[in-house]
């Protein structure tokens, strides 16, 4: 008689359990920062480098989002790609031009 009750309340007990896990999970509160804006709409941002730069976007609802605008770290001139340029051609046409040219004040 008492291994069912013991069975009939671990069960009980392990069911609260859950209830009070449940519980915990929806009753969690994530943290929220404020900012306040002062008179000439500056806002101080603590997790932001000087310097950076956020893209600014009004929801519309009365809420914004910034995001951070991340820069191409693209070559200027990829490898070969002013060769189109360097002809012999084109290299006649400025070494004529040059020729009139000096480094010589006047």
């Amino acid at each position: 008689m008492k291994r069912n009750q013991s069975l009939v309340t671990s069960a009980a007990t392990r069911i609260k359990m859950k209830r009070l896990a449940l519980k915990r999970i929806v009753w969690e509160i994530p943290t929220v920062k404020t900012l306040k804006v002062d008179a000439r709409k500056r806002v101080r941002l603590p997790d932001v480098r000087p310097q950076q730069v956020l893209s600014y976007e009004n929801n519309g609802d009365g809420s914004f989002t910034l995001r951070e605008v991340k820069e191409q770290s693209a070559e200027p001139f990829p490898k070969g790609s002013l060769l189109k340029y360097l002809t012999k051609k084109r290299n006649k046409e400025q070494l004529a031009l040059l020729k009139g040219c000096t480094l010589e004040r006047p």
